[in-house]
């Protein structure tokens, strides 16, 4: 027997409940989303798992929760999203806290969005899709949307030969997903970016690693997992990796090093690598594809070395100047305190004659007024 709770007068099933919550968290599903979510686990038929799910959504959507649109060209599914007052039950119904780190990756936390934000791009069915079927399909890696994933920086933009001005840009992910501990970077490749778009993406991504560096920043992702549409062609012969792989190298430059780049969906010979595992023991083979090895250093070490050498020796020279007025100061000494006590000793000789010159003269006074007696 299915359990129900009354929310606004309409009568909530358990089940009903879970796929709102789900349509929130992801953004919009179809039948066969909430099928693989729901009762892939079961052995029932699964013309019989949809049918259950159909019926669960067909209710929410005369209760006006949800709505729906088609996912035409890529299948004959509808999208289903949630309405304004389907995100109100949503919202009454978890917690919503933006700020936990764990929000969004799980049905329990949420952020705090509005359903015209929620709603899918239907405009991109096929990447909005290839991002569904993945999460759907490797339940065993939590996965949360691209609202979660906004990261903002600042960068340097040079004006003239001699002057920058600084801006704010933002990178936006097609979502994060969780490996372990580690929350990593998730993009979704259709195949129909040009290498120009993809290189863009590629330096975006270095211009907010340079903003972390330079900030002392926190990184927000440990890499960067890149969902594309399955393959099994040879590594030699696969050319949309190859594109990838050199939009990478060219675009993050020395970050492929520390901030590896993982492209699932490749079933070639070397689809276990990322990037970092190529360039560390497959340079041969990147190299064949005419994907060029990028340095390791980083100019903005090999800049802050350069200030801190700078910085050292205005330190050093400024203690020589310190050190020399102070020796300078040392041997004035003995001089100043000579010539003290030859001016006080002058004092003392200046002192006792007029004090000499003062007993004189009260003398001869003292002689004068006693002869006076004798004539007055």
């Amino acid at each position: 027997m299915l359990h129900m709770k009354l929310w606004s007068n309409i009568k909530i099933h358990n089940m009903q409940h879970r796929i709102l919550i789900l349509i929130y968290r992801y953004r919009g599903l179809t039948n066969e989303h909430l099928r693989r979510i729901l009762y892939s686990h079961l052995k029932s038929d699964i013309p019989g798992q949809k049918a259950n799910i159909s019926k669960f959504v067909s209710m929410l959507k005369k209760a006006k929760l949800i709505e729906s649109s088609s996912c035409y060209p890529y299948s004959r599914e509808l999208i289903h999203n949630l309405t304004k007052k389907g995100v109100e039950y949503v919202k009454e119904n978890v917690i919503i806290d933006p700020k936990n780190s764990m929000a969004g990756f799980n049905d329990e936390i949420c952020g705090d969005f509005d359903a015209k934000l929620l709603s899918p791009s239907t405009g991109y069915i096929e990447h909005t899709m290839l991002f569904l079927d993945f999460v759907t399909r490797n339940k065993q890696f939590p996965v949360r949307n691209n609202y979660y994933a906004v990261q903002n920086y600042t960068f340097n933009q040079q004006i003239s030969s001699s002057s920058t001005i600084k801006k704010t840009a933002s990178i936006k992910p097609d979502g994060e997903i969780m490996i372990g501990e580690k929350v990593w970077s998730l993009e979704v490749d259709t195949g129909h970016e040009r290498f120009s778009s993809l290189l863009g993406k590629f330096t975006n991504y270095k211009k907010y690693l340079d903003y972390c560096f330079e900030e002392n920043h926190k990184r927000a992702w440990n890499g960067i997992f890149i969902v594309t549409k399955q393959s099994e062609l040879p590594f030699e012969k696969d050319i949309r990796l190859h594109t990838i792989l050199r939009a990478a190298c060219e675009g993050l430059q020395h970050y492929v090093y520390d901030f590896p780049v993982f492209i699932f969906n490749r079933k070639n010979e070397y689809s276990k690598y990322t990037l970092l595992g190529l360039l560390k023991e497959k340079t041969d083979v990147l190299r064949k594809v005419d994907i060029s090895i990028p340095s390791k250093v980083n100019p903005l070490i090999e800049k802050r070395n350069r200030e801190q050498q700078k910085l050292n020796k205005e330190k050093h020279r400024e203690d020589e100047i310190h050190r020399s007025i102070l020796e300078g100061l040392q041997k004035e000494n003995p001089r100043l305190e000579q010539k003290r006590n030859q001016q006080v000793r002058e004092r003392k000789l200046i002192e006792e004659s007029q004090k000499e010159e003062l007993e004189e003269v009260k003398r001869k006074n003292s002689r004068f007024w006693g002869l006076g007696r004798y004539f007055f």
